[in-house]
């Protein structure tokens, strides 16, 4: 079996979408396990054997702190679980103020989903068969809130592939309801006051 270790450079894999538990609590999977069949557009996949590593934490950020407003703001602090399915993280936002509240709003509107980053560095694949096994994913460095892609590309990409002028919270005119444009209008005014 072949064991390839990934350059430096930061990895991003999408996870499922994220739900709302109620006063400022989210939850989801941050990672699936799959298998050789089960793959994801990369042909790749994680399984309960993959190395996490130690970390049962991570900082919460959105997009990846890649966000032109919220920059590397912490949203908050996961917790996360290994269990049949997957990774699964719950984490408590810190709703400070209008722009997180509006991201916790997206989140119960569905329209949110789960991104874990780590180091491309730290990262191992095996192939298996003609898919290729995540055999090392450190998690805890990054988990982030991200919008649902309407075709979820749920394969690992290098960070730097991210189009930074599109991952801004943004829901396109037509799709927003009045009460989420207002909510999302009156966020992005209050953070270009000075806090």
């Amino acid at each position: 079996t072949e064991v390839k270790t990934m350059n430096e450079e930061t990895l991003t894999f999408y996870g499922d979408t994220i739900k709302a538990l109620g006063d400022g609590r989210i939850g989801g999977y941050l990672v699936r396990f799959g298998d050789e069949k089960r793959t994801d557009l990369e042909n790749e996949f994680f399984t309960k054997s993959t190395d996490f590593g130690d970390n049962t934490t991570s900082d919460i950020y959105y997009q990846h702190g890649l966000d032109p407003q919220l920059k590397k703001r912490v949203l908050g602090k996961g917790e996360t679980r290994i269990d049949d399915v997957g990774v699964w993280i719950e984490a408590q936002l810190k709703m400070r103020d209008e722009y997180e509240r509006a991201i916790y709003k997206m989140v119960s509107d569905g329209k949110m989903g789960w991104s874990s980053g780590t180091a491309g560095h730290l990262v191992e694949r095996e192939s298996v068969g003609k898919a290729r096994h995540i055999k090392r994913w450190v998690l805890g460095l990054d988990a982030s809130i991200t919008p649902t892609p309407a075709e979820p590309r749920t394969s690992a990409i290098p960070i730097k592939s991210f189009d930074v002028g599109t991952i801004h919270l943004d829901v396109e005119p037509e799709a927003q309801s009045p009460e989420t444009s207002q909510e999302v209008d009156s966020a992005v005014k209050s953070l270009e006051q000075p806090l």
